[in-house]
This record gives structure tokens, sequence and C-alpha cells, in this order.
């Protein structure tokens, strides 16, 4: 995409880096809910290259340290279609709207979901039935570890705290990572998805935004009825529930006298500071994180398991409740 400034400075992409481009992306548009091909009919190249940080110091999201030639390479690049690769870019608010934070994470997410799709399709012969090679997921899903957690202890308001309780704090942020990357990827898909359907039904308040619960407060929790009403693989589902279950993740909780039943987080990794003695969710407080401070939604973070999201501080654009 074009970048104002000056050209100098522009290293051009190279074919093969656009080869790698294409297999990851499947040939589709990495926009989250966009799925337009970036080739016509007839094979002609309709898409368009986005960069995360700019190509130049002057484009949107331009201000890094990173190089001209390492703004160039695969992991600042995605494919989009014309539409979405000008919204990326668009001067006033392309910066605003899609912050690397966000265009990061979606990266992440569209690769993995062709990956997988591609892998699916490899391992299952015509008969239908999978072969060996996958029948089993041995593969520990990449984790990012954080090094400072600035941005999220600004947000919960400790970000004044003495030096060892914030280094105990990244370690235990660490560890949920550490834990997460051990699911395997139909369980990660799984909480992926009730993650998805909790925000979805999380009010809107005209005033504040998207409200998703004290971060204080136990939970998520997800009225039964409202999950199993869009179940389109009742086994596969199933499975992925149970291993949450067995991880202590997520369970099914009856209360007969009220008449309700919800699946519900456990919060097992409770987020804790010093000897302080007050602790947060550490679902609804990084979701709240995640999207005021970057647009980012949880069910797709948990997918990359980029912890380093959590070193940096919201933007100065973005309208955060804790400032």
């Amino acid at each position: 995409m074009a970048n104002s400034g000056s050209a100098k400075t522009r290293v051009t992409v190279k074919t093969q880096t656009m080869r790698e481009l294409m297999f990851a992306s499947g040939g589709r548009c990495a926009m989250t809910d966009c799925r337009l091909p970036l080739t016509s009919p007839t094979g002609g190249w309709i898409g368009t290259v986005a960069h995360i940080v700019a190509a130049e110091q002057d484009g949107p999201r331009g201000n890094s340290p990173l190089t001209p030639k390492e703004r160039a390479e695969f992991s600042n690049l995605m494919l989009m279609c014309a539409t979405h690769g000008r919204d990326v870019d668009a001067p006033d608010t392309g910066e605003a709207n899609y912050p690397v934070e966000l265009l990061t994470v979606m990266k992440q997410r569209h690769e993995a979901k062709v990956n997988e799709a591609i892998t699916a399709a490899i391992e299952q012969d015509q008969s239908g039935v999978k072969t060996a090679t996958g029948a089993i997921d041995t593969e520990l899903r990449p984790a990012k570890s954080a090094t400072t957690a600035e941005g999220l202890l600004e947000s919960l308001g400790w970000d004044s705290e003495p030096a060892d309780d914030i280094s105990n704090f990244v370690d235990l942020l660490n560890s949920v990572g550490d834990e997460l990357q051990r699911f395997s990827q139909l369980a990660l898909e799984t909480l992926s998805q009730l993650l998805h359907i909790w925000v979805q039904d999380c009010p809107v308040d005209p005033k504040v935004g998207l409200t998703l619960g004290d971060p204080s407060d136990r939970g998520p929790y997800i009225p039964k009825y409202n999950v199993d009403n869009r179940i389109r693989n009742a086994s596969v589902f199933r499975a992925g529930l149970r291993e949450l279950d067995a991880r202590g993740v997520v369970e099914v909780i009856r209360d007969d006298e009220a008449g309700t039943v919800e699946y519900c987080f456990r919060d097992k990794w409770r987020l804790k500071m010093g000897k302080a003695g007050y602790d947060f969710n550490f679902w609804i407080a990084t979701a709240y994180f995640l999207h005021e401070s970057f647009g980012v939604p949880i069910q797709d973070w948990l997918l990359g398991l980029d912890f380093t999201i959590y070193d940096r501080l919201a933007p100065p654009a973005a309208k955060v409740s804790w400032r």
C-alpha cells in the first residue's frame, strides 16, 4: 500500500515473501469476517499488501523502531482486499481504528485458521477417514511471554507497585500462557467460541460502550441454552468441553432453586498483586484491557496467545476508562 513520505526509505516486498503471504493467507483477505478472494476468476491479482507497521515513519502506525527492511518482512505484512486495505491505511482513521496490536492478532488468527483447514484436508483421504497422522494433536500452541505487563498493570491501577510484586505478577501472567499452550487446538477453539458468545451477549452502554462486568467478580457465566442452540457438531463440542472441564477452566452449574443452568468460567487464574489481598478476574480484566486499548476481541487473542500485548500501554487516542 502506498504511504506518504519519502520513497527513499521504503523497501520493496520480495517476491518470495509475497508467495509466503499468499500461501499463509489462503488467497483470502485477512480482515476479520471478510472472505473475499484476492485473485480474479481469470487469476489476476486484485488484493493489496497491508503493512502492520507502515513502510515509512510517517505512514499509519509508522512510529516504530523497525527498520525499513523489517517493515517489508513476512511478520509485518498482511494480504487484504482493496476495500479493507484502504480502510487500514486511511490517513485520518487507519491508525486509530486498526492499531498494530489489532492487526497482529488479526493476522495470527487468519493464518492459523488457513493452516488448520489445509492440515485437516491433507490428513483426510478420499474415503473421508482421517489418517493416523492427524489422529492425535501433539503440538504445543505457540505462546509469547509478557516482559513487563505494563499496559495491563496500568489498567488495573497497579503500575506503581513495588518491583518485586510486579515481577511476581508477570510470572503469574506467563504461567497462564504456559498452561494454555498445552491445551489441544480443539479445546482452545471451544474456549474461544464460548468467550465469543459471552462478549456478544454483554450489554452495550450508550455512554461507556461494551460492558463486560466487574473485573473483581467470578465467571463469566453464559446461559446454557444460549450455547446449546448454536451447536453445529455436538460430539466435537462435547469433546472440547470435556477437556476444558478436566483442566478446571469451564464447568456447568445448575441452580435448581433459580431454575438456571449456565456454563461458568472457573477463573482459576486470579490476577493478584503482592499482599494487598485484592484480585481480579483474569477473563474479565484482560477482555477489558484488550477491547478498550486496541479493539482486540479476547476470543481472537486467545488463539494467538501473544502475552506481549499486555506489555503495551493503551495508545493516547484510546478512550480507556482507567485514565
